[in-house]
């Protein structure tokens, strides 16, 4: 059994030697990124910090530091939306059939039976002859 356990740790120390010789490489390569992103993380905070000395205290459409040194980022503004999609949205909205909310709950509950689960009812004559809510 020690043989064994001897001879697949001596298999086993080849692999691990490249291993050890690629690191540096992918260190490095690591290394690398990470200082990439770092400029990037100091580009964009220098940048905020331009902008922050440039807004004024009361400026309230600018991204500022307020009079107690909080931070404060404006709403986004709205787009406007185009004539076109308005029309089309009342067109489509037109095309809806209207169904009271009561109505659609008993088709729902008729196809379902989700309202068994219900075990109080507190508006209107509650459930018909047959058990059912609407029914009769």
């Amino acid at each position: 059994m020690r043989r064994h356990r001897r001879r697949a740790r001596l298999t086993a120390l080849p692999q691990q030697q490249d291993e050890v010789r690629k690191a540096p490489a992918e260190l490095g390569a690591h290394q690398s990124l990470q200082q990439s992103r770092r400029g990037s993380l100091h580009a964009a905070l220098q940048e905020l910090e331009r902008t922050l000395a440039g807004a004024a205290p009361d400026d309230t459409g600018m991204v500022r530091l307020d009079e107690d040194e909080h931070l404060v980022v404006p709403p986004l503004p709205v787009e406007d939306v185009p004539a076109e999609a308005k029309v089309l949205k009342d067109e489509l909205a037109a095309m809806l059939p209207f169904a009271p909310i009561a109505s659609l709950l008993i088709e729902l509950d008729a196809r379902t039976h989700f309202l068994d689960c219900c075990s109080r009812l507190r508006a209107g004559a509650g459930r018909g002859a047959d058990g059912r809510v609407g029914g009769g």
